[in-house]
């Protein structure tokens, strides 16, 4: 009898600890599961302001040859006038 009760008190005393245990790994997990979703917003984010950056450079330069063209087509259309 004596022993039963020693090793149900043993077993109780282990249940606080597996449950620390259980809690200390989900925290672990949750902590990787959040810096993992952290870099996958960052590089999201990243990759979105990279597209904004390449479409404001490729209207740049459209502007810039358009305005080329445009002094290049008036220059011609005023040598053929005169």
């Amino acid at each position: 009898m004596r022993r039963t009760e020693k090793n149900k008190e043993n077993n109780i005393s282990y249940f606080p600890s597996s449950i620390k245990l259980v809690l200390v790994v989900a925290l672990a997990g949750v902590l990787v599961w959040a810096v993992s979703f952290g870099w996958v917003v960052a590089l999201f984010a990243f990759y979105l302001l990279f597209r904004l950056i390449w479409r404001i450079i490729k209207l740049i330069i459209k502007l810039i040859l358009s305005t080329i063209f445009l002094l290049l087509l008036i220059s011609l259309t005023a040598l053929f006038i005169l």
